[in-house]
Order: structure tokens, then sequence, then C-alpha cells
């Protein structure tokens, strides 16, 4: 795919604008606001119902990750089934090539950019609003993890969104929308539970997954990378 400047230009100017009113003081009580009002509406689920408790207890438990990689996985095999008879190896390439940039992304730039580089602190809702129904308090023989100092931004979230973008870019906008309402359910979860305020998803989360895909995705890097992975692959078969 030949760089795209003009979706490089709008994926930078969306990262831009987020942060240009998280942190400007005429929009940042702006986004507090929001940030309150969807926390508020979201642990209201939780507040009184039993089903509702035990439902997102569960959604919110770390084994459902591998149920978010079974989605990944399902998504991806399309990709390639999909594909043309001649382009299904370098389909398969480029899953190999997104999955492992996706964890260099997380690793590099969540936990260590912003957690260690910045050391980046942002207590969340539980932590912060008083009366926030903990759901660790409620129900504690599941595992669930409901409070955070360092809520900004968000893994599951990054997780989520880098693949509904990358899903955008390679399979076009209706499975876009397909991968961004299934994994709407494994970016929910914390947010009810109060690990994560509504901005560390789409200002923190979003942010990091438009860079990540702008710079992986739709500049030369990754035409680079497996043009020199295919040519060291045919230097070793010579």
């Amino acid at each position: 795919m030949p760089w795209d400047i003009k979706r490089f230009s709008i994926f930078l100017g969306t990262i831009i604008l987020l942060y240009g009113s998280w942190l400007a003081p005429g929009t940042r009580e702006i986004w507090r606001a929001l940030d309150l009002h969807v926390f508020l509406f979201l642990n209201s689920w939780i507040s009184t119902s039993p089903f509702w408790q035990h439902f997102w207890a569960y959604a919110n438990h770390n084994l459902n990750d591998w149920l978010f990689d079974l989605v990944m996985l399902i998504f991806f095999s399309l990709y390639v089934v999909k594909a043309p008879a001649g382009y299904r190896r370098k389909c398969t390439v480029e899953v190999i090539y997104t999955i492992v940039y996706c964890s260099l992304t997380i690793i590099l730039i969540n936990r260590y950019f912003f957690t260690k580089f910045l050391n980046v602190k942002r207590p969340c809702p539980t932590l912060v609003v008083e009366g926030a129904t903990k759901l660790s308090e409620i129900l504690t023989d599941i595992k669930i993890k409901d409070t955070s100092t360092r809520s900004f931004p968000g893994d599951h979230a990054t997780t989520s969104l880098l693949f509904v973008l990358t899903i955008y870019l390679k399979m076009g906008a209706r499975y876009g929308l397909y991968a961004l309402g299934v994994t709407s359910f494994f970016i929910l979860p914390r947010m009810i539970v109060g690990a994560h305020w509504f901005s560390d998803v789409a200002v923190g989360s979003l942010s990091i997954a438009l860079f990540a895909v702008a710079i992986g995705h739709i500049s030369p890097l990754k035409r680079i990378i497996l043009r020199w992975r295919s040519h060291e692959t045919v230097q070793r078969a010579d």
C-alpha cells in the first residue's frame, strides 16, 4: 500500500486535537465533566443489580484476554482467507507483523514511555469519586481490577483500538465497524468497574493507537521492514 499522506495527516491531526483539547485550560474542564458523567452512568449499572455485578465482574476477568485473542484470530484469519490465493502468504506475513507491532506498542509506549519515562500518575474513578461502587468489595471471590493509580492510558483499550484501526485499514469500513462493535465489550468492563476514565480511552488509548497505526501501517515503515525480511529470506534460501 503506498504512503497515504492524507490519511497520515488526518491521524496525526486527530491526535493533536485530542491532546490539545484535553490539556488546554478552556476545554480541560469539559473533559473532566464528561469523565465524571460517563463514569457515573456506567458505574450505576453495577450499583444494585446482582446480575450486572456478576456479568461485568466476569467480563473484567483476565481470562477474557484469551477471548479477545480469539476474536483477533478470527478477523485476521478472515483477512487471509478472503485474499486472492496468490496473496495469502503476503497477508499472513502482514498479520504476523501486526501482532508483533501491537505488542511492541503496548510495551514501549504504554508501559515504558508513559509509565517509566513520563511517570504519568492518574488515579482511577473508584479512588476519586465518593460513593463509587467497587465490585472488588462486593464480589470478593472474583479477581477484579477496579482500582489503579496509573489509569492513563488503558492497555486493554489501546490493544483493542489498535486492532480496530488495523482491521479498518486492511478490510475496509464495514469490517472495521464489526471489529469496533465486538471489541467494545473488551473496553467497557474496565470503565464500568471504575479502573479507567473515559478520557483514558478516548484521549490516551485512541491517540496511541492512531499514532502507532500511522507510523506502522500508513508510513513506509511496514513496507521497508517486510521488504527487508523478504530480501533476507531469499538470501538465506540461496
